[in-house]
């Protein structure tokens, strides 16, 4: 890649993400002897992503969840080649100068598998979409875990600064009656549903924090145990 030594991480994301419709490729095994294959897609950056990712919805599986249920702003919407059942962990590849090639995800799921028969696929549905682990949004994530192991570019925050994504922080506020039949709205009582990713990390905080705190926690309070 033309950059400078001395590149920051920025400069160099710009380089790899340049443009809405950004070509990768990734190996998946295809025919008969299971070769490994190189096959084409297209990341969508910007506008081309709210389309990419909203196609999902054309799926009988996902008709009653939105979209953003199912991705994540850390995750790349890729068309083109997809995928087959099993590959999930797989490296997505961009290769700019058409020289080397740089990782810029690993699969999470996908929405089609092409290899259902013998014969892989080379036709999708409309609703046809690989999704991958954008590796530049978790950056902070992967230098704190292997900045002694690996060497990192410079302009990578510290992953300390890296704020829980707004998705998980957003509620769905659902109406529980407490009546058989409710008849007004003092009838029913408000809960709000979080993300699961939420949950989870609620969860492991938790479990952090009990231990730490149950010295200083009234016996007799019930709630909020």
């Amino acid at each position: 890649m033309k950059k400078a030594k001395d590149a920051s991480c920025d400069e160099h994301r710009d380089f790899l993400q340049k443009g809405s419709d950004v070509p990768a490729e990734f190996l998946s095994r295809a025919g008969q002897k299971k070769e490994l294959k190189k096959m084409e897609v297209f990341i969508k950056y910007d506008n081309l992503r709210e389309a990419c990712v909203s196609a999902i919805k054309g799926l009988e599986t996902y008709k009653n969840i939105t979209a953003d249920d199912m991705v994540s702003p850390r995750h790349l919407c890729v068309q083109g080649d997809m995928s087959c059942k099993g590959e999930s962990g797989g490296s997505l590849f961009v290769n700019p100068n058409k020289r080397r090639f740089f990782q810029v995800g690993v699969l999470s799921f996908g929405t089609y598998n092409p290899c259902e028969t013998p014969n892989r696929k080379t036709s999708f549905p409309n609703y046809a979409r690989d999704f991958y682990v954008d590796l530049l949004q978790v950056l902070p994530w992967l230098h704190k875990h292997l900045k002694d192991d690996l060497t990192f570019q410079a302009g990578i925050r510290n992953y300390e600064e890296v704020g829980v994504p707004g998705l998980w922080k957003t509620t769905c506020q659902v109406p529980v009656p407490k009546t058989t039949v409710p008849t007004s709205l003092h009838d029913y009582r408000p809960v709000a549903l979080t993300s699961p990713a939420m949950k989870s990390l609620e969860r492991l905080i938790l479990a952090y924090l009990c231990p730490r705190v149950r010295a200083y926690t009234d016996p007799l309070q019930l709630a909020y145990q």
